[in-house]
């Protein structure tokens, strides 16, 4: 079983989270950035996902699922999203928002594997609109829906 994740990331939290992920499918796993456009050719299971802001994943996701979606009509395909939130229906329109309906349907899973908010690594402008939020530095790391996906391709 071949698998692929691909992520988009901002800061680092959603390669970090992909490595988690890699770490427990069966197979061989390979991560690849959104940036590196790559080839879903050779894959069995394909995951896609990212950090989201301002309501959905951002840095293109939603187009390259869109460009490859023919490709991934013969994978067994799982979505997932960084963030902080646990709000189910919130978790839902990110996932709504940030990938084509026909690929939500296909997905044997779509979950939000937590988040990391380091305002170290922010712009001051995000810095600002978080403060002004009154966040405060964070990491929640949601192991059981890294395992939930995993278990998905271990079932296959």
């Amino acid at each position: 079983m071949k698998n692929l994740i691909v992520y988009s990331t901002r800061k680092g939290s959603s390669k970090k989270l992909a490595n988690m992920l890699a770490d427990k499918l069966p197979g061989e796993t390979v991560l690849a950035n959104i940036k590196e456009n790559p080839s879903l050719k050779g894959y069995d299971n394909v995951i896609l996902g990212g950090a989201v802001l301002a309501g959905e994943i951002k840095n293109g996701m939603r187009k390259f699922a869109e460009s490859h979606l023919n490709e991934l009509k013969n994978c067994e395909v799982a979505l997932f999203c960084s963030c902080l939130s646990v709000d189910d229906k919130l978790i839902k329109d990110y996932f709504i928002k940030s990938f084509p309906p026909e690929l939500i349907e296909q997905a044997v899973a779509m979950e939000s594997l937590g988040g990391v908010y380091a305002p170290e690594k922010e712009n001051f402008l995000m810095r600002s609109m978080f403060k002004l939020m009154k966040a405060t530095a964070q990491e929640n790391i949601r192991q059981e829906n890294i395992d939930k996906i995993a278990r998905c391709f271990s079932e296959l």
